[in-house]
């Protein structure tokens, strides 16, 4: 039993070496791999730009919020000056027709001193009648004499008196139009203060109005100025806008095309071309800058290369 042990161990050791010795030597074969090389890069893909701010159409108001500006400012700067002069005068009127209703009034009171004269003079002359032996009829208007109260009154009075004393009557009638014409410079005095007083209120008022609406144009230039150059700043990067107002002048477009050497072909004279486009732009609040630009792009520079449909007498820019 231990010789097939051993046997079998030797059998067994037998076979592992023929084996071993049977399989097909190892060897290496060259490599077929290409060399390996860098990749290039990826192309970067570039994000869109911002959304210009301001809107598309905000551009085209820039120029008439300008010039609206400055025509209020030009305007109430204007009724400034013309309304402050009208202060003035109206403080000189007012000034004047106080020192008239004044001396109007002074005036007055010297007619009412008169009048009061004349009435004490008028009881002494019929006093006089009265002791000569005139007649009864002086003797009745004595006594109504010293109830007279004014000048009014001693007319009614005096009319009593017969033909023979019309000298007070004529006193009467002489003082009666001097107090109805002193009363009524009193009136003429009053009213013209009145209006040179409104008239100086009202001017006083349209003084501030205009002052008032000379600020606010100010602060309207002020903010169309701000609106100008905040939106060419915004404007001037990839998502410009077509509306607005230009930011070049004809000779701009034109020395820019010069610049690149090329002889256009068109049927107006590059600048007149040019100059179309920059007023026609400022007239419908399109850039025509940048319109020019674009006909620069769609047209080769105006030479129309590649012959294709659009012909340059087409003015197809």
């Amino acid at each position: 039993m231990r010789g097939f042990g051993a046997l079998a161990i030797a059998l067994a050791l037998t076979l592992g070496t023929l084996a071993a010795a049977g399989a097909a030597p190892t060897t290496t074969a060259p490599s077929t791999t290409p060399p390996t090389t860098t990749a290039p890069p990826p192309v970067p893909i570039l994000p869109p730009p911002r959304p210009f701010p301001l809107g598309d159409d905000f551009g085209r108001f820039l120029k008439v919020h300008r010039i609206e500006a400055q025509t209020a400012l030009a305007a109430s700067t204007a009724d400034v000056a013309a309304y402050a002069q009208l202060v003035a005068l109206g403080a000189d009127h007012v000034k004047t027709a106080t020192r008239v209703l004044a001396n109007s009034q002074e005036h007055a009171r010297e007619v009412a001193l008169h009048l009061v004269a004349i009435h004490e003079q008028i009881k002494a002359m019929a006093v006089d009648a009265y002791m000569l032996g005139s007649s009864v009829q002086i003797t009745g208007a004595l006594s109504s004499f010293e109830s007279a109260k004014d000048v009014v009154g001693l007319a009614r009075n005096l009319t009593l008196v017969n033909s023979s004393h019309d000298r007070l009557l004529e006193l009467v009638d002489l003082a009666r139009r001097e107090q109805w014409r002193a009363a009524r410079q009193v009136r003429a005095a009053v009213k013209a203060r009145v209006k040179a007083m409104d008239d100086w209120l009202g001017a006083q008022a349209s003084l501030a109005n205009a002052q008032r609406r000379n600020a606010e144009a100010r602060a309207a230039l002020d903010q169309a100025v701000h609106d100008y150059t905040r939106f060419f700043e915004l404007a001037t990067t990839s998502a410009s806008p077509i509306m607005g107002p230009n930011r070049l002048t004809a000779d701009d477009l034109v020395a820019y095309l010069d610049s690149l050497g090329v002889h256009p072909h068109l049927t107006v004279p590059i600048r007149a071309l040019a100059e179309m486009f920059i007023s026609e732009g400022e007239a419908e609040g399109v850039r025509g800058d940048v319109a020019f630009a674009q006909s620069i792009l769609e047209t080769g520079a105006f030479m129309y290369p590649g012959h294709g449909l659009v012909d340059p007498t087409d003015n197809n820019y």
